[in-house]
């Protein structure tokens, strides 16, 4: 990874310098930056994807156009993208690319396509270096929208430590990874009372009900589903520390996740755990559960970091 900078000392983006990985029978695998002489290669890969791909990437039997191959190959000041080059004896070839695009929010929009026949090592390969990429260039975040069935996807972030952002019934969800050490983080962008709901699941059905009472729901998989769980080594979770509540649903019998729950209330007294057991033998928890102490804590947090005393004090 390079960083470039400009005449007067200001940073620009960063860039990935190209790396040599052999591979069997003479053959070697180079990727690097996109280059705007890759239009052509590029435009072999996405005609070489079947109508199954093209709709995991696209969700539609969607044909690219020239428009789109030309983007790629030339990405914006706030995007950056890889291309996976083979070379043989014959010839050279693209056989993925993989990058991300700038997001009004702070995060990135990643996406990417390997051909069929390089499945496997080749994409965790670039999502590492996409995500390096992301961090050197002071993008805190990965988002991307993945279909159910999109089973090599789903199982690639979520061996990164994704958390959910929205789901779109059973068929869809919006995912997020994190690209510093520490995990995903909370995007400053978005000013409503944050709810962490943490669930072995990875569902909450309160979500659609709390964001239309004006919050912001991340869901996480938990200790158990996610080996990179920041608290299981004793760092900081950005999520946890700057959420206004968190809601424990299903916890699993796992001591780990007794461990969770008892660090929130260590290390963060002041933000509310609500435990959700969600079984015959307890009230169900209701929207007005959450959204009284996180909407309390919400506002208490603004005032601090404003200096605005609290009312009545």
């Amino acid at each position: 990874m390079a960083e470039r900078r400009a005449g007067d000392g200001t940073r620009t983006e960063a860039r990935l310098a190209a790396r040599a990985i052999p591979i069997s029978r003479g053959r070697t695998i180079v990727v690097r930056p996109v280059r705007p002489w890759d239009e052509a290669g590029l435009t072999d890969l996405y005609d070489g994807l079947g109508t199954e791909d093209r709709y995991l990437r696209f969700f539609c039997a969607y044909r690219p156009r020239l428009e789109f191959i030309q983007h790629l190959a030339n990405p914006g000041p706030r995007e950056a993208r890889v291309v996976a080059e083979l070379h043989e004896p014959t010839g050279t070839r693209l056989i993925a690319e993989a990058g991300y695009s700038w997001l009004a929010n702070g995060n990135g929009e990643f996406a990417m396509v390997v051909a069929r026949d390089w499945r496997g090592w080749l994409g965790p390969y670039l999502l590492d270096v996409v995500v390096g990429l992301a961090a050197a260039n002071r993008v805190p975040n990965l988002e991307a929208e993945v279909l159910a069935t999109n089973t090599r996807m789903l199982a690639l972030l979520r061996a990164r430590g994704c958390v959910l952002l929205r789901h779109d019934g059973w068929n869809e969800f919006r995912m997020m990874v994190g690209t510093g050490r520490h995990g995903p983080t909370w995007s400053d962008a978005d000013d409503r009372p944050r709810v962490l709901v943490e669930t072995p699941g990875g569902r909450w059905p309160l979500e659609d009900a709390a964001d239309a009472a004006g919050m912001r729901v991340i869901t996480c998989a938990g200790p158990t589903q996610n080996a990179s769980c920041p608290l299981l080594s004793g760092r900081e979770c950005p999520l946890v520390a700057c959420a206004d509540a968190i809601v424990v649903r299903n916890p699993a019998p796992d001591g780990r996740w007794d461990a969770i729950v008892h660090s929130h209330s260590f290390a963060h007294p002041d933000i509310p755990v609500v435990i959700d057991q969600a079984d015959a033998k307890t009230r169900a928890v209701t929207i007005d559960d959450v959204r009284l102490p996180a909407f309390v804590h919400f506002y208490m947090a603004t005032a601090q970091r404003s200096g605005t005393p609290e009312s009545g004090a």
